[in-house]
Protein backbone atom coordinates (compact mmCIF):
# COMPACT_ATOMS: atom_id res chain seq x y z
CA UNK A 1 0.00 0.00 0.00
CA UNK A 2 1.36 3.41 -0.98
CA UNK A 3 1.34 6.03 1.72
CA UNK A 4 0.00 9.49 1.01
CA UNK A 5 1.64 12.73 2.21
CA UNK A 6 -1.09 12.96 4.84
CA UNK A 7 -0.11 9.49 6.11
CA UNK A 8 3.53 10.55 6.23
CA UNK A 9 2.61 13.70 8.13
CA UNK A 10 0.46 11.80 10.64
CA UNK A 11 3.16 9.20 11.21
CA UNK A 12 5.91 11.84 11.60
CA UNK A 13 4.20 14.97 12.96
CA UNK A 14 6.47 17.99 13.30
CA UNK A 15 7.82 18.82 16.71
CA UNK A 16 7.14 22.50 17.22
CA UNK A 17 9.56 24.31 19.48
CA UNK A 18 8.24 25.52 22.80
CA UNK A 19 6.95 29.04 22.37
CA UNK A 20 9.00 31.46 24.45
CA UNK A 21 7.01 34.39 23.14
CA UNK A 22 3.96 36.08 24.53
CA UNK A 23 1.00 34.93 22.50
CA UNK A 24 -1.60 37.42 21.31
CA UNK A 25 -4.77 37.66 23.36
CA UNK A 26 -6.80 36.75 20.26
CA UNK A 27 -6.02 34.90 17.07
CA UNK A 28 -4.67 36.87 14.13
CA UNK A 29 -6.20 36.11 10.73
CA UNK A 30 -3.04 35.24 8.83
CA UNK A 31 -5.00 34.49 5.64
CA UNK A 32 -5.76 38.20 5.26
CA UNK A 33 -2.10 39.08 5.78
CA UNK A 34 -0.96 36.52 3.20
CA UNK A 35 -3.66 37.52 0.69
CA UNK A 36 -2.57 41.15 0.95
CA UNK A 37 1.07 40.13 0.52
CA UNK A 38 0.13 38.30 -2.69
CA UNK A 39 -1.58 41.44 -4.02
CA UNK A 40 1.55 43.47 -3.30
CA UNK A 41 3.75 40.92 -5.10
CA UNK A 42 1.52 41.03 -8.19
CA UNK A 43 2.21 37.38 -8.90
CA UNK A 44 -0.11 34.44 -9.16
CA UNK A 45 0.85 32.78 -5.86
CA UNK A 46 -1.25 30.07 -4.22
CA UNK A 47 -0.05 30.13 -0.61
CA UNK A 48 -2.97 27.93 0.49
CA UNK A 49 -1.55 24.93 -1.36
CA UNK A 50 2.13 25.69 -1.94
CA UNK A 51 5.00 25.96 0.50
CA UNK A 52 7.05 27.40 -2.37
CA UNK A 53 4.55 30.25 -2.74
CA UNK A 54 4.51 30.92 1.00
CA UNK A 55 8.28 31.19 0.93
CA UNK A 56 8.11 33.54 -2.08
CA UNK A 57 5.60 35.77 -0.28
CA UNK A 58 8.01 35.93 2.67
CA UNK A 59 10.87 36.65 0.24
CA UNK A 60 12.69 33.48 1.27
CA UNK A 61 14.76 31.32 -1.06
CA UNK A 62 12.28 28.65 -2.15
CA UNK A 63 14.75 26.43 -4.00
CA UNK A 64 14.60 22.68 -3.41
CA UNK A 65 17.90 22.87 -1.54
CA UNK A 66 16.53 25.47 0.89
CA UNK A 67 13.24 23.62 1.35
CA UNK A 68 15.18 20.44 2.08
CA UNK A 69 17.36 22.24 4.62
CA UNK A 70 14.28 23.77 6.25
CA UNK A 71 12.46 20.43 6.37
CA UNK A 72 15.41 18.69 7.99
CA UNK A 73 15.88 21.57 10.44
CA UNK A 74 12.29 21.29 11.69
CA UNK A 75 12.24 17.52 12.04
CA UNK A 76 11.29 15.99 8.70
CA UNK A 77 12.63 12.46 8.50
CA UNK A 78 10.98 11.33 5.27
CA UNK A 79 12.54 10.96 1.83
CA UNK A 80 13.96 14.36 0.84
CA UNK A 81 14.15 13.16 -2.76
CA UNK A 82 10.35 13.04 -2.85
CA UNK A 83 9.74 16.79 -3.14
CA UNK A 84 5.97 16.48 -3.28
CA UNK A 85 5.69 14.61 0.02
CA UNK A 86 8.26 16.86 1.68
CA UNK A 87 6.44 19.99 0.46
CA UNK A 88 3.09 18.74 1.80
CA UNK A 89 4.76 17.99 5.12
CA UNK A 90 6.33 21.47 5.24
CA UNK A 91 3.00 23.10 4.39
CA UNK A 92 1.36 21.20 7.25
CA UNK A 93 4.23 22.17 9.55
CA UNK A 94 3.75 25.85 8.69
CA UNK A 95 -0.01 25.57 9.34
CA UNK A 96 0.65 24.03 12.75
CA UNK A 97 3.37 26.56 13.59
CA UNK A 98 1.08 29.48 12.73
CA UNK A 99 -1.72 28.02 14.86
CA UNK A 100 0.70 27.38 17.75
CA UNK A 101 1.46 31.08 18.06
CA UNK A 102 -2.12 32.28 17.73
CA UNK A 103 -2.44 32.57 13.97
CA UNK A 104 -5.80 31.83 12.41
CA UNK A 105 -6.16 30.44 8.91
CA UNK A 106 -9.96 30.28 9.22
CA UNK A 107 -11.05 27.36 7.14
CA UNK A 108 -9.80 28.62 3.78
CA UNK A 109 -6.37 27.11 4.34
CA UNK A 110 -7.57 23.94 6.00
CA UNK A 111 -10.32 23.29 3.46
CA UNK A 112 -7.92 23.62 0.54
CA UNK A 113 -5.67 20.94 2.00
CA UNK A 114 -8.25 18.27 2.69
CA UNK A 115 -8.12 17.07 -0.91
CA UNK A 116 -4.33 16.49 -0.88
Amino acid sequence: MTSTPADVYRSHPPQLPAANVQLPSKNIDISIVLDNAVKLRRENLNWRQSIVDIMKILRLDSSKERRTRLALAVGYDGDVNNSWTMNIWLLSYVKDAIAAVGGDLTGSFIASNTST
